[in-house]
C-alpha cells in the first residue's frame, strides 16, 4: 500500500511539471503586431510637452494641432517612412503653402522638426525647404529664418537674421544628405544661436552644425508666415512637421526620432 501511494505521488508531481506554460508574444518577432508601426495604442509616442503644432500630412490638410491650416499650392501625397500610403506630403507645386499667423513660429527659443526624403536632389542654386522670413535680406524690418538645400555645398543648412549693431545672417555649415533616403531634421533658434541636427533613418546618432554671436539678438520676420515654397529644381517628400516653442533635450529628440506615432 505504501509503495502504491509512493508511485501515485511521483506520478502527480510529474504531471504537474509537464503542464505546458501558456505561449507569450515574442516582442522581437517581426510578425508580432505590436512591432508594426501603426496608429494604435502600441505606438512609441512623440513628445507632447510644449508641442504647439504638428502637421501629420495623413492625406488631408487639417490634421494638425491648434488648427493651423496650410493653404495654397497643389497638394499630393506619397508613402511615409513606415510605408503607409498617402501619409506624407510631396513637395508642393504651383504655389507656396503657408501656415499659422505672423507670430506663431518666430519667438526664440524654438524647435522646428520634420522628416524629409529627396526623390531628386536640386542640381543648381539654393532651394528653400521651410522658411519664416521677409524677402529683401536681413534688415531692420526683419528677415527671420529659413532651412535650405544648397546644391553648391552640397547639403542642408539653417540661416537666420540677427542684429549686432548692424544686421547680418548667421548660417550653419551644410550637412550633406543622400537622395532616396529619409532624414530627420531638427532646427533650433535661440536669441543668439542657431543649431541644425540631422539624423538618418534607423540611426540613433546625428550630425549637427551650429553658429552663434556673442552680442546680438534674433531678428524675427514679424509679418511673415511659415512657408513651404515650390522648389525650382529637385523634388522631395515631407512628413511630420512639428513646432515646439522651446528647445528639446537630447533625450526628447531621440524619443521623437524613434517614435512610431503618425
Amino acid at each position: 500500500m505504501r509503495y502504491l501511494m509512493f508511485l501515485l505521488t511521483i506520478l502527480f508531481f510529474h504531471c504537474n511539471f509537464m503542464i505546458e506554460a501558456p505561449k507569450r508574444d515574442n516582442p522581437l518577432d517581426p510578425k508580432n503586431p505590436k512591432n508594426a508601426a501603426s496608429n494604435s495604442g502600441n505606438q512609441t509616442g512623440v513628445v507632447k510637452n510644449g508641442l504647439f503644432s504638428w502637421w501629420k500630412f495623413n492625406g488631408n490638410t487639417n490634421d494638425e494641432i491648434n488648427a493651423k491650416n496650410f493653404t495654397g499650392g497643389t497638394i499630393s501625397y506619397s508613402a511615409d517612412r513606415f510605408g503607409n500610403s498617402g501619409n506624407a506630403l510631396n513637395s508642393p507645386s504651383g504655389g507656396t503653402m503657408t501656415a499659422g499667423t505672423a507670430t506663431d513660429f518666430e519667438t526664440p527659443p524654438f524647435t522646428l522638426e520634420f522628416w524629409i526624403l529627396f526623390t531628386t536632389l536640386p542640381v543648381s542654386g539654393v532651394e528653400t525647404l521651410l522658411e519664416n522670413y521677409l524677402a529683401g535680406g536681413c534688415t531692420s524690418t526683419g528677415f527671420g529664418y529659413r532651412i535650405v538645400y544648397d546644391s553648391g555645398m552640397p547639403g542642408i543648412y539653417l540661416d537666420a537674421c540677427f542684429t549686432n549693431n548692424s544686421f547680418a545672417f548667421l548660417t550653419t555649415p551644410a550637412i550633406s544628405i543622400n537622395q532616396n533616403q529619409w532624414y530627420h531634421v531638427f532646427a533650433e533658434v535661440e536669441t543668439n544661436k542657431i543649431t541644425l541636427y540631422i539624423y538618418a533613418k534607423n540611426s540613433d546618432t546625428y550630425t549637427s552644425q551650429t553658429n552663434s554671436i556673442s552680442v546680438g539678438v534674433f531678428q524675427a520676420a514679424s509679418s511673415s508666415l511659415l512657408s513651404i515654397p515650390t522648389p525650382a529644381s529637385g523634388a522631395y517628400i515631407l512628413d511630420d512637421l512639428r513646432y515646439y516653442p522651446r528647445l528639446l533635450t537630447p533625450e526628447e529628440k531621440l524619443q521623437n526620432h524613434n517614435s512610431t506615432e503618425f
